[in-house]
């Protein structure tokens, strides 16, 4: 087969192929938003509803409530479920630094990533 042939010929499929890309583009887009996970939806965004500002508000509420347990829990001198409850929080990625002000929370660095 002659070269421009063959360069023809495969200008052709790059044509013909560009549609079936972009259709299952598509697919894969409705199906990541059918499952909640569409990295291009609004709700990943952060000034958008639902983004990370919510997000961080969503877990000082929670990790506040694990801080307070925790807290009661040093207070009656239950040093077993205090240590749990900050275990599990570490496991979450979530680091407790006692101060004398009460504790304050953080979100761990991860490596590479």
């Amino acid at each position: 087969m002659p070269a421009e042939m063959k360069r023809a010929g495969h200008l052709v499929a790059m044509m013909l192929a560009g549609p079936i890309v972009v259709g299952l583009l598509g697919a894969a887009a409705r199906m990541t938003e059918v499952l909640g996970v569409n990295p291009l939806s609004p709700i990943w965004d952060n000034a958008g509803p639902g983004g990370a500002d919510d997000a961080l508000s969503a877990l000082d509420a929670l990790v506040a409530d694990q801080l307070a347990a925790r807290q009661s829990a040093r207070a009656a001198r239950d040093f077993e479920a205090a240590d749990a409850i900050r275990d599990r929080l570490t496991e979450a990625g979530i680091v407790i630094d006692d101060t004398p002000s009460g504790a304050r929370w953080s979100l761990a660095r991860r490596n590479g990533g």
